[in-house]
């Protein structure tokens, strides 16, 4: 493999003056297979506004079973458990990011828009189809959890000297092929698109 630090990448948000780059909807049907195919998922979700400076740290918790011979000695490990976790923090106080956080089933605006109830109990938002847009550059990544749900949200603290923050975990779970999260890659110098496709 060659040295490459263009291949370096970071992973900013792609996200445009009134469009964010975490978005989420109906779960979908057909899993894209492609940058081109995962581009036109994000364009069916709405996006959920601002995410904190922390930005979206992707963890994935491989569980193994150690298989032991006679003398204690392990001499294979087989597949326990897989569990992928999304973990975020919005700070937009708004309609779609509460919607993201509790279901929309949740909350509730008044007909103008300006105006919110927001339901909190002992439940969980339905399971939705999430999608984070980033961008280094011209390079760009597209990363899609078919089937998610936001299983935490974490302390929300109201206090004069910060935003009013919704850190929520996402479970991601087997779409049924045996996949849980796909991440699309595209370094810029194809001929698809090069920014983040609207809403």
């Amino acid at each position: 493999m060659s040295l490459d630090a263009a291949k370096v990448l970071v992973g900013t948000a792609d996200q445009q003056s009134s469009t964010g780059a975490v978005r989420s909807g109906a779960v979908i049907s057909t899993i894209p297979a492609s940058f081109s195919a995962a581009e036109t998922t994000l364009a069916t979700l709405t996006d959920s506004g601002y995410v904190s400076e922390a930005g979206v740290e992707l963890s994935n918790d491989i569980s193994t079973t150690d298989i032991v011979e006679w003398n204690r000695s392990v001499v294979r490990k087989v597949l326990d458990s897989f569990n992928g976790e999304l973990k975020l923090t919005l700070i937009q106080c708004d309609y779609e990011s509460w919607c993201q956080a509790l279901g929309s089933q949740y909350v509730t605006k008044s007909q103008d828009g300006h105006q919110l109830t927001i339901k909190m109990g002992a439940h969980l938002a339905p399971e939705q189809t999430f999608a984070i847009a980033l961008k280094d550059g011209t390079s760009r990544a597209i990363v899609v959890v078919p089937r998610g749900q936001v299983t935490t949200l974490d302390t929300i603290s109201f206090s004069a000297t910060e935003a009013i923050a919704l850190p929520i975990t996402i479970s991601c779970y087997d779409d049924g092929t045996g996949n849980s999260i796909y991440i699309f890659v595209d370094d810029g110098k194809s001929s698809g698109s090069t920014g983040i496709t609207g809403a």
